[in-house]
């Protein structure tokens, strides 16, 4: 049983090529970044990428314009099954390793980790969230 950091992706990326670590510009995924480096030095860190699934943070990616915010239920049923298929080819198991979650609910609702901390669990919006991240940093 391993912790695994799992950070939401941003719609604010570069527009060239870059490691996952730094290719998303988002205020909340570079604070999530950031609070997962600081207290989980020792996990392995994903992105969780509406584009391409389960991101290692230094895996380079291509820029691209995908969400799963306004898909349907299917849709993200569907992007949630190729994470967790992602995750089992990559030696992650989704019933016992311990996941720590930054993610939006489109990101996490249908992943069935049973061992998660959501780390926006009580935020009320994007407000709370960032006041709550820069408490965490």
């Amino acid at each position: 049983m391993k912790t695994i950091v799992l950070i939401g992706c941003s719609k604010s990326k570069l527009d060239h090529c870059a490691p996952a670590g730094g290719f998303y510009q988002g205020p909340m995924f570079k604070k999530s970044l950031a609070a997962a480096r600081k207290h989980y030095p020792n996990a392995p860190i994903y992105v969780l990428s509406a584009e391409y699934g389960l991101v290692p943070i230094d895996q380079i990616l291509s820029p691209y314009d995908e969400t799963l915010n306004g898909k349907k239920a299917d849709e993200i049923k569907n992007w949630s099954a190729k994470v967790i298929g992602q995750m089992k080819a990559s030696g992650i198991d989704p019933q016992h390793d311990i996941f720590i979650v930054f993610a939006g609910k489109n990101y996490r609702k249908y992943l069935p980790l049973s061992n998660a901390t959501n780390m926006f669990d009580g935020c009320r919006g994007i407000g709370e969230i960032l006041n709550k991240l820069n408490k965490l940093i």
